[in-house]
């Protein structure tokens, strides 16, 4: 990690002030494995999470080695490889190089005929200007020392933490099954309810992070009852088929929810509603007022990642990187519900509100102050108009004007 931790910083702020979601050192396990804990396959240095104009998440896989001999069309077959079984669209190789060892262009060419970007690390900043155009990323405000602090710090201080802290910030992203994903993540916040302590700033960067987790899911759910439906209208088809889609298909939700109401009558207990997520009613709804504008489910994550750093870190001048009251709110009811159907103490809510509503708050008073300077500049503009109208017409009509001296003609009888 230390070795190649700048590569890894630098990937990490290219990704995210491009608009992505990313995540350092994701493990990649086999989905067919037969151990109860299976160990990682292998990992990868940065995850760069990419939405699409179709309403879809796009993987992009980050290598970053800084053996000076490391051959670059291995690194390239490998991470081509890692691509295909991680359904990744592209990746991005980035290698240190001596002047005598530069990277060849035809190894160039076959890294790019296999949807990856290969660069020598004295490359990067140039391309990274490039595509984060004029000054690059390397002023944007997050950095990997803050994901490290959270994972690392929080967890020691905090060891009933650690695990979920591991999850949230690492394993939970290996994850392409996004309708179990989103099951999962309400699942795993639930665990942690009676850890976390929202008065602390730590623990109200866990909770929005468990949000991130949820809203990466969320947001394809989003997408996909989008293309089937655009803007459902009848409350109860939308119904059933949001909760067939979390459950991965008719069968396998008739089997959840079968299995389910077997449970509840053996211990005694009526079904009183068929299998959904918890907050059902509360969801729905989220998930109906943001198909209004689908975009922001997949812009959300990041405004979520944004506010959990910035209050770890103490500097809430991270939020002023946001400028859109539409995404902000989106964003504070998404976390809002994650507290509620995790169970977190009361106290979580009122805080993330604070934190929201205080941007949000600000972007309406300058709004407010931009549209009274504008109106105040038209008057202005009116009145000099105006006046120089006024002054025209004396200048035509003062005694001391000009005068225009015409001939003065006879008119006489034939």
């Amino acid at each position: 990690m230390l070795k190649d931790r700048a590569q890894k910083d630098a990937l990490y702020r290219h990704f995210r002030a491009q608009g992505w979601m990313a995540q350092l050192e994701v493990p990649v396990v086999s989905e067919n494995g037969v151990s109860r804990n299976a160990p990682p396959v292998t990992d990868i240095d940065v995850l760069g999470i990419r939405p699409s104009p179709e309403l879809r998440w796009r993987y992009v896989i980050g290598d970053c080695k800084t053996k000076k001999k490391e051959s670059p069309v291995n690194r390239v077959l490998w991470a081509s490889g890692l691509m295909e079984a991680v359904g990744a669209t592209s990746g991005v190789v980035l290698l240190k190089r001596d002047q005598d060892t530069r990277i060849e262009r035809d190894h160039k060419l076959f890294a790019d005929v296999r949807r990856v970007l290969l660069l020598e690390e004295e490359e990067f900043r140039e391309y990274d200007k490039a595509i984060v155009y004029p000054g690059g990323s390397t002023e944007f405000p997050e950095s990997i020392e803050l994901i490290e602090r959270l994972r690392d710090k929080t967890a020691e201080h905090f060891p009933r933490l650690r695990d979920f802290l591991h999850w949230v910030l690492s394993q939970a992203w290996a994850n392409t099954d996004h309708a179990g994903l989103l099951r999962m993540a309400l699942g795993r916040a639930r665990e942690i309810r009676g850890e976390i302590d929202p008065r602390r700033d730590d623990h109200l960067a866990v909770v929005l992070e468990s949000a991130v987790a949820f809203a990466i899911p969320f947001a394809t759910l989003v997408g996909t009852v989008f293309r089937r439906h655009i803007k459902p209208t009848d409350r109860a088809d939308l119904d059933e088929a949001v909760r067939i889609i979390i459950w991965g298909g008719r069968e396998q939700y008739d089997f959840y929810n079968r299995m389910r109401s077997e449970l509840v009558q053996a211990k005694g207990a009526k079904v009183q509603e068929p299998l959904g997520l918890p907050e059902w009613e509360r969801f729905l709804e989220l998930l109906r007022s943001i198909l209004e504008a689908p975009i922001y489910a997949f812009q959300c994550p990041q405004a979520l990642r944004t506010t959990s750093l910035g209050i770890l870190s103490g500097q809430r001048d991270f939020l002023n990187t946001i400028s859109d009251r539409m995404l902000l709110h989106f964003a504070m009811r998404l976390a809002l519900y994650v507290a509620r159907a995790a169970g977190y103490p009361p106290e979580t809510g009122e805080r993330l509100k604070a934190v929201f509503t205080t941007r949000i708050s600000e972007l309406v008073e300058h709004a407010s102050k931009r549209s009274i300077d504008s109106r105040d500049e038209t008057a202005s503009k009116r009145s000099e108009a105006s006046t120089s109208d006024e002054d025209t017409t004396n200048r035509g009509a003062g005694n001391d004007s000009p005068q225009l001296s015409l001939p003065s003609i006879e008119l006489t009888k034939g």
